[in-house]
Parts: C-alpha cells; structure tokens; sequence
C-alpha cells in the first residue's frame, strides 16, 4: 500500500513495533529492544502521573548508560507520554545509521496543551555511551514511522506553530509535519513528502 494512502491507519499500525512492551497501569518498568540492544526505562507512581523516570541501555548485554531521565524542557518533571494511543514510550530503532539502533523516549512535560519531547539517545563509539538529543513538539504526539518503508524511522507529527495563528487552540489546524534524526539534529523534512503533504491538506479542507 503506498504510504501516501490511509495515512492515519499507517500511524496506528507503527507504534507496535517487534520488541516493544506496554505495561499495564502502574507497572514499574517498560523495555524496548532490537538486535543487540536493550532499552529499560523505569518509573514511580501511576502511569498517568509517574515521576523519578530512570533509563538504562544495554548494548550486546553490557550498560552503556545508566541515568535519570532529566530533559531540558521539564527536567526531572517529565512524565512517560502514556496517553497517547496507549502506545509504548521507548524504542529502539534506526534513525538514520546503516546497522544503528537509537533509543527514543516518549515524554510530556504536563499541562492542557503541552508538551510532547521526543528524547533520542545515540550511540557514541568514541565514549562508548549514549550521547542524548531532544525535541520539542507541543501538544501534538509524534509516533515513529518507517514511511519509506527503508528501515528508518521518522517522527510523524504536525506544525505546533500554527496553534492560536489564526483563530483559537480548538479551531485550530495543524499541518502534518516530518521530522527525522541524523547527524545529531532533527531536520524538518516535510517537504519529502508531498504526497502524505497533500492527503492531510486535502482533509482540513474538508474540516
């Protein structure tokens, strides 16, 4: 089916990738792996309000990192993004190295409108640990999405910009929006994609 059809089931679909587990309400622990590597994240209290989020990655069984989850847009507040879909909040996946598993983590800083931080953990041969990157999507989700079907994953998400720009929150249309990982940065690379471009335009036409 080319991507460029039935979008929304595409999205749904992605988030239950080989290797992932979802815990039930107030579980301790959520792992992810692929190949050689085993991501573990670790949390106290309710999925709905977990805090003292703690993550260990381990590469051919050996630790590669050991740390608390302590983002730069709500430092040790952060809570894993549950909520969305019941989807997992870490994985392991290829962001863009030939035969590299990435470690991302799904976090929300709390709030009515806010907000969605993708962290991106990557391997670092020199330090031999896990070098850590961040981003910010606002209130939209950004689930992971192979949708060049190429064995990498991009984070499918909408334009947080466009909130409040013309009318209130509620009326308000967000454009989709591709962000992929690579060279220790997130690009936006919408453009990519017009055919997805042009089927999400085609629907807030007819909103």
């Amino acid at each position: 089916m080319s991507i460029r059809r039935n979008v929304l089931s595409v999205l749904l679909v992605a988030a239950a990738f080989v290797g992932c587990q979802f815990p039930p309400a107030g579980a301790a622990t959520q792992s992810a792996s692929s190949h050689h590597v085993v991501a573990t994240c670790s949390y106290s209290g309710s999925a709905a309000s977990a805090r003292d989020l703690h993550l260990v990655i381990r590469v051919d069984g050996v630790i590669r990192y050991d740390a608390p989850v302590v983002a730069r847009f709500c430092g040790s507040m952060c809570s894993p993004d549950f909520l969305v879909s019941g989807r997992p909040v870490v994985h392991v996946v290829n962001l863009g190295r030939r035969n590299r598993r990435d470690v991302v983590l799904d976090l929300f800083s709390g709030g009515a409108h806010c907000c969605t931080i993708e962290r991106v953990y990557e391997y670092d041969v020199k330090t031999r640990t896990y070098l850590e990157f961040e981003h910010d999507f606002g209130d939209p989700s950004a689930p992971l999405v192979d949708l060049a079907r190429n064995g990498r994953y991009e984070f499918v998400s909408a334009d947080d910009t466009f909130a409040y720009r013309f009318t209130d929150f509620a009326a308000s249309g967000l454009p989709i929006e591709v962000v992929a990982f690579a060279n220790h940065r997130f690009n936006d690379v919408t453009r990519h994609y017009r055919g997805l471009v042009a089927d999400d335009a085609r629907k807030w036409m007819l909103a």
